[in-house]
């Protein structure tokens, strides 16, 4: 090509766009082309199929084709004579190693010179070159003239020129392999025929059969061998044998093996007699004929190597009676006429089956690119590349790996579930590429091959993955960039030669292809997508009017449309450099990624230049890119917005264009909202000054105003504190609060800027309050403090306090608002003061009122008890005091004129008679000492096991009598406190005459005694249980009271006054104790006494 006075220069376009008139190709359009192409041999018919094809994709205008050889020189060309001669002058090293280019043409045509008479040409203005190329070698060139300059609008114009370079190439490439192998095979001229038979015949004999008769025939012997070494290896077999052995098949066949590797070894001519083993070298030690024809052999071997461009296929073996004359020179170069022909034939052949095999490989990869081409979606795509190539390559399972920062990630697998690998094991293996020699090379571009995994020292063992024995990886690569890997496992040893390379970089071009124009359209739905979720998420945040609202509407949409997972609003502080977070969404179960160095850093960048920026972050357990937009509004930084995106998804520059503008719809929403809270705040401000004039009007009561004014202050304007506080001399104590409880209830009137109100007399509004030098503020937290004061009589009489960690919230508006409140305030203060001191009066005379009323009422009731209780106490006595002088009366009378000898039993009862009514008078003056307080305990050490072994040796007999069983358990250890023994042994009577009274005959009555701590008082108790009735659970509350006795005692026919039990229980009271009660039906009554052993205060 003419190189010279060529003075543009091309423009490499890798993305750019056309207008097309007509619709888009679809995939159906591409398997057409393909199918076309593969019918198609010729490479001038391929050529202007290309150009037509061409033309109708781009809209072109005219178009010309070039195909080179491999010196780059022009073996044919079809088109426009100028355009070519003008394409022709273009430097070949500028477009050499690019799959299409865009050019302007500055210069008319009219002036390329050439050497035939042309017409004057259109005037063309632009022209694209598509190059056609097999690996590195240029096959040729495409190029369309376009009159006007083409329109970049539609980036689909990349996949048209991929189709037209990639359909092209590989056709033109399967034409020009054809063409090689025909000329090949016509080059071995005589021994076509019989390699054609060979190669549609390798799996039978016959034709090796009837070549070694030939041969045989020739040499006039009567057997012969073909031995065929493997491919890969120089293992020898039996590939024909013809003739006949006599009964010495084996012997024969085993020497002509021995015989056929030491010519393979050797690579010569051997002449060998069997039976002497006398070995003849035909080079080394010619042979004498007349020698030979002395002597006597049982058979003679003649063995030539069969080979072909320094490769050994195999050996032939002449085996020849001993009748016959001993081989010659002759015999020998004919045997190695035979053999080398032979050779031939084989090698002929097995190009040829190589031959059909690459074209079986075409046709597989062909219909590997329509399958592979009918596929949209990016999984679909990856399935099918899978599947294809599983198929092509007749292996057991592949993957597909993509590159992962310095990592390479499994993200589609095939074919490994019948070694029993399980899928979710396989996708997302993550493998460091610095550790892998192999994943290395892939991703320096190279195709690579292993034929044994198991002896392949730099094979990285897999847990799972012992099954496989060979393995081959190919990049998928799409305009210099490495999309992924493909890589085929097979359990089979030297599954993969090194003739399959050309065939995985071909099936990787589709692939690349392939899965570059899913891309394609997955970024085209995923912007179509992304367009409709922006203007749906402007619509809901322009319809908001509340700002949480928007920044849950913004990040929530910021999330969905980068499918992010984390996502954080920042309000930003220029003075002190911090942020504060505003929002915050965190998708599933992702820790909290907010907190990290990195992350201050890359927002505090955002704040500073006020542009979008992203970043690549890594945690402990996954990678992120981070996103970050700043709110910007009327020239004013809001905050910003971060937004976590998985690294696993590729990033992209259109994420930033989107989130630009959902950041400017977003502070345009906000600005609206704060302008909307701003009026509906003024507004509240005004209805809460009339709300709470009236409600404070309605207030008579001096708390209730107070109480009234921080609730509205709070929930109607939002404060976060409101409290008043109010003079009391030189302090200002807290009188109410809403909001945020506050930490000082009293407050000098000399400190603070609450107290300089107070001595002022002048509402102050202070920002920064943790600044001020003489503030303690209430909060910790605040960030604002306005306090007004409370006037009343020309006199401060109290301060109102509003605070707010927000510095904006609180601002000179307020502090008019918040001044006629205080005036309302006071008005309603001194109303309050003024009813306060009414409303104390009347209470004060109610309250006298009352007392007296109360007074005269208990005196009343006291006096009614009184009687009640004479009366019944009376009537109690008199019943007594009347039954026992009754009784005495009537046996004075018997004593009269009974008979003699009853008088004794007549004694007897006036005696018990007389008892009962000195235990009755004991018993009334006993009430009435204690009535009196005239009881005068006197304490001493007694020890209280004593006195209730003391009872029970007293009352035992008549236990007995009455058929009771009596027990006593108490510790070994005496029981020493302080008491008065006589009160004591009372209190013990009682318990136990009221225990006996009471338990049937054959009951149980048991008293015990320990030591007993109560409320850190070391202490002793006794108690009486019996196995009586129990007493009722209603009467057990009425049990102590003087003359009360219950159902069961006044049913059991027992005598009593309903002293005893009360009469106990002051006694004990006088001694600092208690007497308590646990009865029931089914297991008796217990009495229990507790007293302090140590004497405090005794008596009333």
């Amino acid at each position: 090509m003419d190189h010279q006075n060529h003075n543009q220069k091309l423009q490499v376009t890798p993305s750019y766009s056309l207008h097309k008139n007509h619709n888009s190709i679809n995939a159906k359009e591409v398997s057409r082309l393909l199918t076309t192409f593969n019918n198609i041999n010729d490479s001038a018919l391929i050529l202007e199929t290309l150009l037509s094809e061409g033309n109708n994709m781009l809209n072109a205008d005219d178009s010309i084709g070039i195909i080179f050889d491999e010196n780059l020189s022009i073996v044919f060309n079809t088109g426009n004579t100028v355009l070519i001669e003008y394409v022709n002058r273009i430097p070949v090293s500028e477009y050499y190693h690019q799959e299409y280019v865009y050019q302007p043409i500055e210069n008319s045509l009219s002036s390329v010179p050439s050497s035939t008479p042309k017409p004057d040409p259109p005037n063309y203005t632009h022209l694209i070159l598509v190059t056609l190329r097999s690996k590195s070698r240029l096959l040729g060139t495409l190029g369309f003239f376009f009159t006007t300059e083409p329109v970049i609008a539609d980036e689909s114009i990349n996949y048209y020129l991929a189709i037209l370079s990639g359909v092209g190439s590989l056709a033109l490439n399967n034409s020009l392999l054809a063409q090689t192998a025909m000329t090949q095979a016509a080059e071995m001229g005589l021994f076509y025929e019989t390699a054609t038979a060979l190669a549609t015949q390798m799996n039978t004999p016959k034709m090796l059969e009837q070549t070694l008769s030939r041969a045989l025939a020739i040499l006039q012997c009567s057997a012969g061998i073909l031995f065929i070494s493997d491919e890969d290896s120089d293992k020898l077999h039996v590939a024909a044998k013809v003739g006949e052995f006599h009964g010495e098949q084996d012997m024969l066949l085993e020497r002509s093996m021995s015989i056929a590797y030491d010519v393979i070894h050797h690579q010569q001519t051997r002449i060998r007699n069997i039976e002497y083993q006398h070995q003849l070298d035909y080079q080394n030690d010619p042979i004498n004929s007349a020698d030979l024809t002395s002597r006597k052999y049982p058979a003679q071997i003649l063995a030539s190597p069969m080979k072909w461009q320094e490769h050994f296929p195999g050996v032939m073996v002449f085996i020849a009676p001993n009748t016959r004359l001993p081989f010659s020179e002759n015999d020998t170069k004919q045997a190695q006429l035979v053999t080398f022909q032979t050779s031939n034939a084989l090698r002929v052949a097995r190009l040829i089956e190589s031959e059909r095999e690459q074209r079986r490989m075409v046709e597989a990869l062909q219909s590997a690119a329509l399958s592979i081409g009918r596929e949209i979606h990016l999984s679909e795509v990856l399935d099918q590349i899978l599947s294809q190539v599983i198929h092509a390559f007749n292996c057991d399972a592949a993957n597909i790996m993509v590159p992962d920062q310095e990592n390479c990630r499994v993200i589609r697998a095939q074919g490994y579930e019948t070694f029993n690998m399980k899928q979710e094991n396989i996708l997302n293996r993550t493998l460091m590429t610095n550790q892998h020699k192999n994943l290395r090379q892939l991703s320096a571009g190279k195709v690579l091959i292993v034929a044994d995994v198991p002896k392949d020292p730099d094979w990285v063992r897999i847990e799972g993955h012992d099954w496989c024995k060979a393995w081959a990886g190919v990049p998928i690569i799409y305009d210099h960039e490495i999309l992924g890997f493909i890589n085929l496992d097979s359990q089979k040893r030297n599954a993969f030669s090194n003739s399959s390379i050309q065939q995985l970089q071909a099936f990787a071009a589709h692939a690349a292809i392939a899965m570059h124009k899913a891309r394609l359209y997955e970024r085209l739905a995923n912007e179509h997508e992304r367009l409709k979720q922006i203007y749906e998420v402007g619509r809901q945040i322009g319809s908001s009017l509340l700002a949480d609202e928007i920044l849950d509407h913004l990040i929530n949409a910021c999330l969905i449309v980068l499918d992010g997972v984390s996502g954080v609003v920042l309000f930003y502080d220029e003075q002190s450099k911090e942020f504060n977070i505003g929002r915050d969404q965190t998708r599933n179960d992702h820790q909290s990624i907010f907190e990290m160095a990195s992350v201050y850093d890359f927002a505090l960048q955002i704040a500073e230049t006020e542009e979008p920026a992203y970043d690549y972050v890594a945690y402990p357990n996954r990678s992120y890119w981070l996103l970050g937009f700043p709110l910007r509004s009327g020239g004013n930084l809001l905050g910003l917005i971060l937004i976590w995106v998985p690294s696993d998804t590729a990033f992209e520059q259109a994420w930033l264009d989107a989130l630009a503008t959902l950041g400017q719809q977003a502070a345009l929403a906000l600005v609206k909202a704060e302008k909307h809270a701003e009026i509906q705040r003024r507004l509240s401000e005004l209805t809460l000054l009339q709300h709470v004039s009236s409600a404070i009007a309605r207030q008579l009561e001096f708390d209730a105003v107070l109480q009234e004014l921080t609730d509205q202050l709070h929930n109607q304007l939002g404060f976060p504190t409101a409290q008043v506080y109010i003079r009391e001399k030189d302090d200002l104590i807290l009188k109410q609060a809403s909001g945020s409880q506050p930490a000082i209830q009293e407050i000098s009137i000399n400190s603070g800027m609450i107290g300089r109100v107070a001595r002022t007399g002048k509402p102050v509004l202070e920002n920064g309050i943790d600044s001020l030098p003489d503030d303690s503020s209430n909060i910790k937290t605040s960030n604002a403090k306005l306090c007004v004061p409370i006037w009343q009589n020309e006199k401060v009489i109290g301060v109102l306090n509003i605070e707010s960690a927000d510095q904006p919230s609180i601002g000179e508006s307020d502090i008019d608002l918040l001044t006629m409140l205080a005036n309302q305030v006071s008005i309603a203060l001194q109303n309050a003061m003024l009813y306060q001191q009414i409303r104390e009066t009347v209470d004060n005379l109610e309250s006298r009122v009352q007392a007296r009323t109360a007074v005269l009422e208990a005196v009343a009731i006291q006096a009614r008890e009184a009687e009640r209780a004479k009366a019944e106490f009376v009537a109690d006595v008199s019943h007594e005091l009347r039954t026992p002088l009754t009784n005495i009366g009537l046996y004075l009378d018997l004593l009269e004129i009974g008979p003699e000898e009853r008088q004794r039993e007549y004694f007897e009862t006036m005696r018990r008679e007389t008892e009962r009514l000195r235990i009755l008078i004991e018993q009334l003056l006993a009430i009435s000492r204690l009535d009196s307080e005239q009881v005068d305990i006197k304490p001493v050490p007694v020890d209280i096991n004593s006195l209730l072994e003391m009872l029970v040796r007293d009352r035992k007999h008549m236990a007995q009598q009455r058929g009771l069983i009596m027990n006593l358990d108490i510790t070994t250890e005496p029981l020493f406190i302080e008491a008065d023994p006589q009160y004591i042994v009372q209190v013990m009577t009682n318990l136990l005459t009221n225990a006996m009274n009471y338990t049937p005959q054959g009951g149980n009555i048991t008293l015990t005694s320990e030591s007993r701590s109560r409320n850190k008082i070391d202490g002793i108790c006794f108690a009486i249980h019996d196995s009586g009735p129990g007493i009722d659970e209603k009467e057990q509350v009425s049990i102590f009271n003087r003359f009360f006795r219950g159902v069961t005692g006044k049913n059991s026919g027992v005598s009593g006054t309903g002293l005893g039990l009360a009469i106990s229980k002051e006694i004990v009271e006088q001694h600092n104790g208690d007497i308590t009660l646990i009865s029931s039906a089914e297991s008796g009554t217990t009495f229990t006494v507790w007293l302090p052993n140590k004497h405090v205060s005794l008596g009333m």
